[in-house]
């Protein structure tokens, strides 16, 4: 990372039943600053052991061009400029417990996810002058994005007799959930940088990617004995959300929907609908679109 950094590592406790540490990791630059900060945790009080690790990363970055964009062209000129604010920041964390029921058996569950978070800020503003300012436009650009994704195991493991045969059950849970977005302002200024008219917004918003999976199963290998079996049931949901804007109001909806369904474990591409034709054209009007969402289950 530029600029440097620092290194932080701490040790509160340690031993072979119970043990913390952590790391934070700081740095700064001319243009960018982050910190990341891991840390660790493990207990173990029969007949109950706890393992949990957490991270969370975050980063800011400032861009903007050293010279601005400058042309002329019969006594005037056009002079560009920018900037751009980007954020990341990224979590995950993972906690795990577990309790012998006897001294053959036990249980257990596991909690994971991640969830990442991102957005930008970007500016460009063009000015016209001839000595004297004439007129300026202004873009402004804000976009976001998001993605968690969960999951739960939650298992049991027996031992069946002294020959080593086992048997254990587990039962999963996963999800998985995208978005984005971009939103645009065009302005229109005078020379006093003071707006001639409403502004142009356009909103852009991405299809929903969410995705959930449920499943449990059986496993007990030995000789002579059945394959493993088990249910899965994976599920896919899409929606579809977009509708720009002008002049500050909807100007309806734009873009096909589509649909998208995971079936045992396999996507299908999305379908595009194509709007109605009356008298052999394309009608102009467009229905009117909500989100779609669908779940869609199979067992095997």
């Amino acid at each position: 990372m530029p600029g440097g950094e620092a290194i932080i590592n701490i040790i509160t406790a340690k031993g072979r039943k119970l043990g913390t540490n952590g790391v934070a990791t700081l740095g700064a630059g001319p243009d960018s600053t982050g910190a990341t900060t891991p840390a660790s945790t493990s207990t173990t009080v029969p007949p109950l052991s706890m393992c949990s690790v957490a991270s969370t990363a975050r980063k800011t970055r400032c861009t903007a061009p050293p010279v601005p964009f400058v042309a002329w062209g019969e006594g005037v000129e056009l002079r560009e400029s920018g900037r751009e604010v980007r954020h990341a920041q990224n979590n995950s964390a993972k906690l795990r417990f577990g309790y012998a029921l006897s001294k053959n058996s036990s249980a257990g569950v596991l909690l994971k996810g991640a969830f990442s978070n991102r957005d930008r800020d970007l500016q460009n503003l063009a000015r016209l002058s001839n000595n004297v300012l004439l007129a300026a436009s202004q873009v402004t650009t804000e976009g976001a994005a998001q993605f968690l994704s969960p999951s739960v195991n939650v298992y049991y493991k027996t031992k069946l007799d002294t020959a080593g045969r086992t048997l254990s059950l587990n039962a999963d849970y996963l999800a998985y959930r995208k978005n984005w977005r971009n939103d645009y302002t065009t302005q229109a200024l005078d020379g006093n940088l003071q707006e001639t008219g409403p502004a142009d917004q356009l909103r852009d918003n991405s299809p929903a990617r969410n995705v959930g999976a449920l499943g449990f199963g059986r496993l007990r290998p030995a000789p002579g004995q059945r394959p493993p079996g088990g249910r899965q049931m994976p599920g896919l949901r899409v929606a579809h959300d977009r509708h720009p804007k002008q002049g500050g109001a909807e100007i309806g909806p734009h873009g096909p929907q589509d649909e998208r369904r995971l079936r045992g474990g396999r996507g299908k591409l999305p379908e595009q609908r194509q709007p109605e034709k009356e008298g052999g054209k394309k009608s102009q009007h467009v229905a009117s679109q909500i989100p779609v969402s669908r779940w869609l289950f199979r067992c095997r």
